[in-house]
Order: C-alpha cells, then structure tokens, then sequence
C-alpha cells in the first residue's frame, strides 16, 4: 500500500472544499434523509475531488434492498471496483466542527475550530453481496483531515473465509509500516459494527489507536504520528473519516461492495477512565519471579534437548523461559537440573556460577543454564550455530488514567548465517502471542533474510514487565534471545527500554581454539534518554565502547547505536551473555543476548584419521589436521632410531606444524621411501597413507 500523502494545492480546490464541508462537534447519520445517487455534496460528505477531474468511483446511496432490519431503508454503498492512487479525491464523511490531534500538529485547511485529544468514529458494515465472496474487495477507512493526510489506517476485506479486518500503522522499532490481521472469518450475511477511537497525546510514539468490533476491544495500536515525522514533518490533525478505494480496481464488484449505516463520529475530551488505583505499597508490588532459560549446545555430536534436563528452583520443578512467582525478600534460591554426565552446565545471567539467586520484591530475575555436549565426539563436521535477535515494544508504554488495554509487537530477525527452525515465543504473560507477517515462503523457518512480526494485546490493571523468550534449533543447536517491554500504570511517567545485539566473528573456530571478536549494538526503542548505559559479559570482559554517542551526552537516545566490541581467544564451545543497563524516569531497562561459538572436534576415526586429511599442510599450519598428523606421527612409533618421532611426542600434539613436525614427517617418508622426504604433506604422502592404512 502506497503511504505517499496526496494534497491538493490550488487555492480553488481549497477554498472549494473548505466550503463544501459542513462541520460539527458530533455527526450522526443513517442516511434516511440522503438523496439516492452519489453521496458527493449530500449533507457534507465529499467524494471525487473537483471536477474536471472529478473521479468517479463506484459509490452511492443506495436503497436497502439487502434485509438487514438495522440498515432502515438507505446506505451508503461502497466498492473499489474503480480505484484511485490518490487519496483527496476520494470519499470523507462530514468534518467536525472541532478537529482532534497533538498540540504540535501541522495544522492544514480542511479542519479547524478548537483542537481536541479525542477522535471516535463508528458505522456498521455488511456486505453487499452476502451470499458469496466478492473476489479482490477492500476499502481502507482512516481517521483524516479532509486532504488525504492520514492519521490511521483500518482496511475492511472480503476473503474466501469470510469478512475480514487488518490494520496498519507505523512501527518505529521496525521504520516501517506493519499489517496486523485483527478480525478474520467474520460472517458476511449480517451486518457488524466497526468503532475507531484515537488518543492524542503531545510527544512521540505515544498515541492511543484502539479499534472495536461489535462491542468489543479487538486490537490496541499506534497512531501514524511517527511515520509522519520521520518524513521530515508533523502529525496531523483528523476531523473525518476517509474511506479509500485504492490499490488494484475489482471491476467484477461493480454495484456491490460494502454497505455503510449508521455512522457517528465524535472529537472532544478523554472520555473520564475508571479510577486510578492507589500508590501501591512495598508490600503490593509486582510478584517477583525467576525465569529459568535452557540452551543446549550439541556440537560435537550430542542428541539431547531442553526437554532432557527437568529444571528446578530449590525443589519446584519448572518449565524452559516460563516466569514463576516465588516469595520474596529471599537471600538465595538455586537453579538446579537433572544432570547428564555428557554434558557440563554453565550458570549465566542473574545466576551464579552454582545457581544461586537472591530475590527482591518487584525482581524478574533470569537465569541461563547452558548445557554443552562433551561426550565422546561423534561429529566430524562443526555446526554452524544459529542466532536470533528479538525486540519487543508495548503501545503504549504509559496508562497515566489506569487499567487499560495494551499491545505488544515482537520484532524477531535472525542475526547468524543459517536459517532456524521450531521457533517459539514462550514465557510471556499476554497470550497468544500472534506471528502476523514476515514468514515470506510460509515454510515455517525463519530465513536469513526474514523480520517475522508478532502482536500480542492483554489488559493491564498495575504496572508490569513482561518478558519473552524466543527460541529455534539448528544444526541441532538451541538458540535463544530474551526481551523484555514495561508498561507503567497509573503513572504518566513513560518507562526506559533498552536492546541489546550480539553478534561474534567468527562463529565456529577449528579444535585448537582461537580468537573472536564480539560486537555490540546497544539501542534505545523507547522515548526516554538512557544514562549509565553498561555492558557486562561473561565470556569476554574486556568490553570497549568504540563510539555512537552522536551528541556527546553520555546519554543513548532514541536515534542513536552505540557499538561496543570484545576480542577473547576460546579454546572451548562457549555461550556468551551479554547484559546491556541503562536509567531513566528514575526506573532501569536491561535487555539480554545469547552467542554461541562453537570450538570443532577433533576428527571422528574411520579407519585412521590420518586418511582423512585433505589439505597440504607444511610449516605454519595450524588446526585438526595438523593435530591428527601429530598424533599419527606419534602414534606410528616403532623403530629405536624414530628420533624425530620422539622429539614430537616429547611436545605433543599441539596442532602447530613447526620444524619438530617437519622432522618427524620427513623422517617418516624416509623410512617408508616418499621422494622427496622434505616433510611437505601433500599429494604424495596422502596417497601413500591411503594405500597402506
């Protein structure tokens, strides 16, 4: 869907529609008293732009020939049999005399009087043709000024499955516009009643959009506002409804489409909410909970799963990234799990290095256990491990009036380089969390060049932090990241949000080990600058900040990535947690991420191991090969004058080819007659040991 804002500019056309349109603080219609032809000029609605390039859409007040008891005896019939890819020239209900929209809104012509933070609109729909589906019908409905410049976006469709309603809006955590499907297979033989309503609220990514359908709440969003100011410009005021045939023309629903009656809409005060509730107490804070992340790391051939490690906190058993409330103050609680003697566990996050928590009233507290394969090695390939990344943000962030609806949008990507597969939400308190767009093969693995989007809405009563963990497999590795969004309460101050990325390089090192760098984007998705921003790791704690404060102010604002690297060397598959703080509005945001290096086992023996080195190897070399001809050197011992073999394993096998190697190599092709005998291994030598091991 095109996003550009279409605007007339001629002082004819605006003084045209400024007095065309009749305003007022409330409209109401049913439509009885219209004339029955185009619903252009008839009581203030407005369709087609000016003549001569009058558009003529597939619109009219029609007669109630439908049956539909509630319609009376006329509608307002719509179709986007004839499309347009303007947006002023189509079809608006009557101004209101008040216009609604931020205290900063760019105000334009087609709206005035005194402005309001409140806009509410209502109609029923019905389809024209109820019998059947009408292939390809849409029309998009937004609350607008008059001109096109939209402020909102509900689209009503006809599907196979029945009726359907999507809605749009401008994700600032994505820098684009999200879909969200919001009501599907809805019965297309009677009628349903739509209701928008909008909150303006002075400042950035903060407006209230919340969309009812026959009564009741269906989805809790965002206004356009920040897409309007990305584009260089100020939101805008809204006074109407446009309802818009654009996109491809469904000439085959010509004098059908939707019926529109009983239309209303509304701007004034915030209608008075439920009485905030008290300052809660110490004692009634938030519950404290832990939250116990499993990751398993098969690198060398394991088989187990999450599933095989029951987890524990003191003696309750619970479930992987499922939060569970425990009583708090409490000095220390342990992690514990069902140990396998194939595996070593690693503690990390709010955990200790044996398990141990402390707990604080208000805590959500997170403990990873990392259990990684160290049984014999069965796998001569290295794995490459997979990554994700997951950002989640509420709308809004702030319920200054008290309990009221919310919604949460998760943004997840996969950062690594292969794709992941059985992904999963898990551990939050809004269900069910919803996968509405970004599987673009619907094949169910997240691919490398894949942003799935997930909603989820739920009703908050008291200031609360919700925490998700995603999770995937590949390479029979378990990948996991972990986020977190707050919502205040009963409180106009706007909570802090932090993210956090983790991205190593490389991912997998040979199986003597080496060195990786890890880069960190720090970023802040929320509206409030973040001071005392740290970051902690527990693999590699030499973490430098290379630089991202644009302003200088120590201070991570909304628009700025701070980049943070670490260089360690491994010797050992190790899982990395990265811990990113930050303060502001007197509260803490800190956000989680998870990197796997994996270290390669040596080669699996078939035969012997030497067979199975491919590459030629020579002073300098390093890695398995060199290892596994090391230990063949050795190995092959067998004469009292092997001097040079000796020597080798006096040193052993430390994967460095240097002149003790070459020695013994050369030696080696002596005795069994490889000219030249340099201590080279290449074509030769390989196909000799091909041939006689």
């Amino acid at each position: 869907m095109s996003k550009n804002i279409f605007l007339y500019s001629t002082a004819i056309i605006l003084s045209f529609l400024i007095a065309g349109k009749t305003r007022a603080d409330a409209n109401t219609t049913d439509f009885e008293n219209f004339t029955l032809g185009a619903v252009n000029g008839q009581s203030g609605w407005q369709s087609g732009g000016i003549p001569p390039s009058h558009t003529i859409f597939d619109e009219a007040v029609v007669a109630n020939t439908y049956g539909y008891a509630s319609f009376g005896t006329k509608s307002l019939r719509l179709s986007n049999a004839i499309t347009s890819t303007g947006f002023g020239d189509q079809t608006f209900s009557a101004s209101l005399a008040n216009e609604a929209g931020e205290t900063a809104a760019s105000h334009g012509p087609f709206s005035g009087g005194v402005r309001q933070p409140y806009f509410e609109a209502q109609w029923d729909f019905a389809s024209a043709a109820p019998g059947s589906e009408q292939p390809g019908l849409s029309i998009s409905t937004s609350a607008d000024e008059g001109d096109g410049a939209r402020m909102s976006w509900v689209q009503m469709q006809d599907t196979p499955t029945g009726l359907q309603l999507n809605f749009d809006d401008y994700e600032i955590a994505v820098g684009d516009f999200v879909l969200t499907p919001i009501a599907t297979g809805l019965d297309r033989t009677v009628p349903h009643t739509l209701k928008i309503t909008i909150q303006f609220i002075d400042g950035p990514s903060n407006d209230i959009v919340q969309v009812y359908l026959d009564g009741a709440l269906i989805h809790t969003g965002t206004s356009w506002e920040d897409y309007a100011r990305s584009a260089g410009g100020a939101p805008n005021p809204v006074d109407s409804i446009l309802f818009r045939a654009g996109g491809a023309a469904a000439p085959v629903n010509m004098g059908k489409g939707f019926l529109i009656d009983n239309f209303s809409s509304y701007s004034g005060p915030v209608p008075s909410p439920a009485p905030p509730p008290s300052t809660p107490s110490s004692s009634q804070k938030e519950p404290a909970t832990i939250t116990v992340v499993k990751l398993v790391v098969n690198a060398k051939g394991g088989t187990k799963t999450p599933n095989d490690f029951p987890l524990f906190v003191n003696s309750t058993p619970v479930d992987s990234g499922i939060p569970n409330i425990f009583p708090a103050p409490a000095d220390v609680y342990h992690v514990t799990e069902t140990a396998d003697t194939n595996y070593t566990s690693a503690f990390s996050g709010d955990c200790d290095a044996t398990g141990g928590i402390a707990l604080n009233p208000g805590d959500a507290s997170i403990c990873i256990i990392t259990n990684t394969y160290t049984g014999p090695a069965t796998a001569v390939i290295t794995p490459v491990p997979p990554l994700l990344d997951i950002v989640k943000t509420a709308s809004p962030q702030t319920l200054p009036n008290g309990p009221g609806p919310v919604t949460y949008t998760y943004i997840l990507k996969n950062t690594g380089g292969v794709p992941v597969t059985d992904v999963t939400l898990v551990g939050d308190t809004c269900s069910p969390i919803k996968l509405t767009s970004g599987d673009l093969n619907n094949n169910n693995i997240l691919d490398l060049d894949e942003i799935w989007i997930y909603h989820c809405s739920t009703t908050l009563t008291a200031s609360h932090t919700n925490t998700v963990v995603a999770a995937g497999w590949a390479n029979k590795l378990v990948t996991s990241d972990i986020a977190s969004a707050t919502v205040m309460v009963g409180t106009p101050l706007t909570p802090p949000s932090i993210h956090v990325t983790m991205i190593p390089n490389p991912l997998t090192l040979p199986d003597d080990g080496g060195s990786i760098l890890y880069t960190e984007k720090v970023t802040n998705p929320g509206i409030v600058p973040l001071s005392g921003v740290n970051i902690t790791d527990n693999v590699c704690s030499m973490v430098k900040y290379i630089g991202g404060d644009t302003n200088n102010d120590s201070k991570l604002d909304p628009s700025e990535t701070w980049t943070y690297t670490c260089q360690v060397r491994l010797s050992e598959t190790s899982t990395n947690t990265t811990i990113a703080s930050g303060t502001g509005n007197g509260g803490t945001a800190r956000d989680i991420a998870l990197a796997t290096v994996v270290v390669a086992a040596p080669a699996a023996i078939n035969g012997s191991p030497v067979k199975m080195i491919k590459a030629n190897l020579s002073p300098g070399s390093r890695g398995n090969d060199v290892k596994v001809l090391q230990n063949f050197l050795i190995s092959d011992i067998a004469e009292t004058d092997d001097v040079e073999a000796r020597a080798l394993a006096k040193a052993g096998a430390t994967g460095y080819f240097g002149p003790l190697t070459r020695a013994a190599l050369a030696e080696f092709q002596e005795d069994a007659g490889i000219k030249p005998s340099v201590g080279y291994f290449g074509p030769l030598t390989r196909a000799y040991l091909n041939a006689h091991y």
